[in-house]
């Protein structure tokens, strides 16, 4: 909730500023400053409140969209782009302790679930999206290269080399009655 009135916010102030550029000039020349900054301000906030309100419900709605499986657990998710064939289709990433997944919402062409267990996982790095913007994510995986666009990629990448690391330990130090025997 609190990062939907934060994104709320943000959107304000950016959309007020872009209201003020465009307002507040035309009513200097009409002699109504005053009311060209109100109008501004209160552009800004509806629109803010409205998006805080879009966010936070999209939230709600994606959060129980999975199921999880016994003795699985919810790590980290947020919202994404997924590029499929140059097609950058939106919705929800999930990381859990057992696999990552995704699953686009019902506003795209293209919709799609995807997902792969970490033991197929083989890396992530972090990638420009238009060879100019810091907001991509390569998933490296046994089936090929997945690319998102995520918010705070640094984080993600944390948190999946994290996720990597406990799965990797967690195989490790799994009885050997469980492993299946080989012969030589």
């Amino acid at each position: 909730m609190w990062r939907a009135i934060r994104m709320g916010l943000l959107a304000a102030t950016v959309f007020a500023v872009a209201m003020a550029l465009l307002i507040v000039p035309v009513m200097y020349f009409l002699q109504e400053l005053e009311i060209g900054i109100y109008l501004s301000v209160g552009a800004g906030f509806v629109f803010g409140l409205t998006m805080a309100w879009i966010s936070y419900r999209a939230a709600q709605h994606f959060d129980s969209r999975i199921e999880l499986f016994t003795g699985e657990t919810l790590l980290h998710q947020g919202p994404a782009n997924h590029y499929v064939d140059n097609e950058a289709v939106g919705g929800w990433v999930y990381l859990t302790n057992k696999r990552i997944l995704f699953v686009s919402h019902n506003l795209n062409y293209f919709i799609h679930n995807w997902e792969a267990p970490l033991s197929e996982v083989v890396g992530v790095s972090l990638c420009k999206t238009m060879k100019v913007i810091p907001n991509g994510l390569v998933l490296h995986t046994t089936q090929g290269d997945r690319t998102y666009v995520v918010e705070k990629r640094k984080r993600w990448q944390r948190e999946i080399n994290k996720a990597l690391k406990s799965y990797a330990d967690m195989k490790l130090k799994e009885p050997a009655s469980s492993l299946p025997s080989r012969l030589v």
